[in-house]
């Protein structure tokens, strides 16, 4: 195991350059690795580690691993830099580790998978990206595994505090620790392809949007997310449970949406759809909880603002010439009719629990 005890600054090429499968290198604490020209450390070859006790700079990448089953752990006191701070990449490359308890600050990407399946990310020190934090894509073949991103301590952006993009069928994992925070200036996690499974029980700063087009996004929320929660076009679940979050837009699909004890703000913006989109709202509590209706899809009702009294009725059927929301008690039906009079068919969007007292103070209408 080679065991770096001593500076280096290398003018051109690698500082450390791995020469077989299999190595562990181990730099040393207050020892300086850097490189002006190239990364720092680099490998090509797989089950490479590095263990950074010291200070890894370099102009391009503080690391560059290619191969199949890396894995860098860098200590309590330890800091990596450059343009990027870790960089895992290849030819459809298996396995990524990250254990991080230290500092990575970087201008560009703190960690980035670039084409490469299966990457884990335990962080409990900082990592802060000028662009994005911590960033996954992925097109490798038949890869089976996403990214897992587990947080108790600081991922920190500019731009995007996490950005994932994979295969339709991948996963991306982020587990925000009750300590963890997570901040985006853009957004704090952006996942514009594949599956995002979010539980936070702690601090995300920014909007979280899963932008799939048909993936079943999943978003379990204990802790606070001081922005916008954006869910995909396939059927997804939102779990208010004890936490506490800005509006939530449902997207299309048919989603289950599930409030908790704060107060919840459901959006409807997306077209009419009996058969594909209507979402199952549990627990939602009148008189605390909000249902947020764009007029660019409800475009009867006067908004913007708070809904009228006389557009809302507690009926399956509209009775005058301005029941557009109406909300069968017996059924727990929510629907939208377009004329008021009950001439067009209502249609459904929303499924609530049977027998809730709503009113029109539940309804905000968007403009």
């Amino acid at each position: 195991m080679p065991y770096q005890t001593t500076d280096i600054l290398a003018g051109s090429g690698y500082a450390i350059e791995y020469q077989a499968a299999g190595t562990t290198w181990v730099v040393a604490r207050d020892v300086m690795v850097a490189a002006l020209g190239f990364s720092a450390i680099q490998s090509t070859h797989d089950n490479s580690t590095l263990v950074n006790r010291g200070f890894v700079w370099a102009s391009s990448s503080g690391v560059e691993f290619l191969g199949n089953n890396s894995t860098v752990t860098n200590k309590t006191g330890a800091t990596i830099t450059g343009t990027y701070g870790i960089y895992f990449g290849g030819t459809a490359a298996f396995g990524a580790t990250v254990v991080n308890d230290g500092t990575i600050a970087v201008p560009a990407y703190g960690i980035l998978g670039s084409d490469i399946a299966g990457l884990h990310v335990t962080n409990t020190g900082k990592i802060i990206g000028g662009a994005v934090g911590v960033g996954y894509a992925t097109s490798t073949p038949g890869g089976t595994e996403g990214a897992l991103i587990k947080n108790a301590g600081l991922i920190k952006s500019e731009v995007f505090g996490v950005y994932a993009e994979t295969l339709d069928g991948l996963t991306t994992t982020v587990v925000n620790q009750a300590d963890g925070v997570l901040q985006g200036g853009v957004a704090a996690i952006r996942a514009v392809s594949g599956q995002l499974m979010l539980k936070n029980k702690g601090t995300i700063v920014g909007d979280v949007l899963a932008e799939s087009a048909g993936a079943h996004d999943k978003i379990i929320n204990k802790g606070k997310i001081d922005g916008v929660v954006q869910l995909g076009s396939g059927d997804d679940v939102y779990r208010g449970k004890d936490g506490k979050a800005g509006l939530v837009y449902s997207g299309d699909g048919n989603d289950k949406l599930v409030a908790g004890d704060r107060k919840d703000k459901f959006v409807f913006d997306t077209g009419l759809d009996e058969a594909a989109n209507v979402d199952k709202i549990k627990r939602f509590e009148p008189g605390h909880d909000e249902l947020h209706l764009s007029k660019a899809v409800f475009a009867a009702l006067t908004g913007p603002g708070g809904l009228q009294p006389g557009e809302f009725r507690n009926d399956s059927e509209a009775q005058d010439t301005n029941d557009f929301i109406l909300f069968d008690r017996k059924t727990g039906a929510l629907l939208y009719d377009p004329d008021g009079v009950g001439g067009a068919p209502a249609v459904q969007f929303a499924q609530l629990d049977k027998g809730l007292n709503l009113h029109a103070g539940d309804f905000v209408v968007l403009a």
